[in-house]
């Protein structure tokens, strides 16, 4: 049987990022698997992959060289309610200050609860002002970590998602979202196209022009739940303009698609999972 694959390519900023999926046949010994009955763990860590994803490409297509990684902290301890009410206070009183001096805010906030509170914010320092911040935290002393100039920030998604797991997970904890953004920021474009064979195989990975491969970023899974055999591999610009900037036609047969969502290991028949689609072109 002749193998189905597709190709999804996403650019967000500075960086394409490609998933390609065997979703029936074989490629180079590999085969869809039979859907299992995934182990709540196994789920976890699958919803772990995605928030990360998801992260990354918000990250990489809003903020770059000159923005930062914020962490704010609190001198005494405060418990969690405090400190979720505090951080969004702070974003609010921030907006308001930002539109009086004509100034867009863009921001990613996340909360940590483990130990003593504090916060891991994302923002746009290129056009908001230290002094602006330190205005608007009075618990502590803002600790800011400029964003480096690879622009691809994955390995701060990675952080960020981690330390906040057990306080995500916990449902003792008042925290109910990873993280948080302002509600102005790009959204990455993903498309979705047909693939060939050869595509699923390391040695035959190409970067488009104007861009080189991340090593560090290729791997070859499973998906715990759908068994789909999955390549995935970044790509990032080399100038300092991305050339493709934001646009990827991907042929006739392409068309967008939407970020994969996450799965509750309870309910797991319901939910709209991204790979439990079959996807068909016409």
């Amino acid at each position: 049987m002749k193998p189905k694959l597709v190709k999804e390519t996403c650019i967000a900023g500075a960086v394409i990022d490609r998933t390609i999926k065997l979703v029936s046949g074989s490629v180079n010994g590999r085969t869809r698997k039979a859907r299992s009955n995934p182990t709540p763990e196994a789920v976890q860590k699958n919803n772990d992959r995605i928030a990360i994803k998801n992260l990354t490409r918000t990250i990489n297509a809003n903020f770059g060289p000159g923005d930062a990684h914020l962490v704010l902290t609190y001198r005494e301890r405060v418990d969690e309610e405090t400190a979720i009410k505090e951080v969004r206070k702070f974003r609010r009183n921030l907006q308001r200050d930002c539109k009086a001096a004509g100034i867009e805010l863009k921001m990613v906030w996340a909360t940590e609860l483990d130990k003593r509170a504090h916060h891991h914010i994302i923002i746009n320092t290129t056009e908001v002002s230290m002094d602006m911040i330190r205005k608007r935290w009075k618990h502590g002393n803002p600790k800011i970590l400029p964003l480096d100039n690879e622009r691809n920030y994955w390995r701060l998604a990675d952080y960020i998602i981690k330390e906040t797991n057990d306080a995500f997970r916990d449902p003792a904890k008042a925290l109910k979202q990873r993280y948080s953004c302002t509600r102005n920021l790009e959204r990455p474009v993903i498309v979705r196209q047909e693939a060939q064979a050869r595509d699923f195989n390391i040695n035959n990975i190409r970067p488009i022009k104007g861009y080189e491969i991340d090593e560090d970023s290729i791997q070859v899974y499973e998906n715990p739940i759908t068994g789909v055999p999955t390549l995935y591999y970044t790509m990032v610009a080399t100038d300092a303009k991305p050339r493709v900037a934001g646009r990827w036609r991907g042929g006739r047969q392409s068309r967008k698609v939407r970020e994969e969502s996450f799965s509750r290991f309870e309910e797991l028949r319901q939910t709209e999972f991204a790979d439990l689609f079959e996807w068909e072109f016409a």
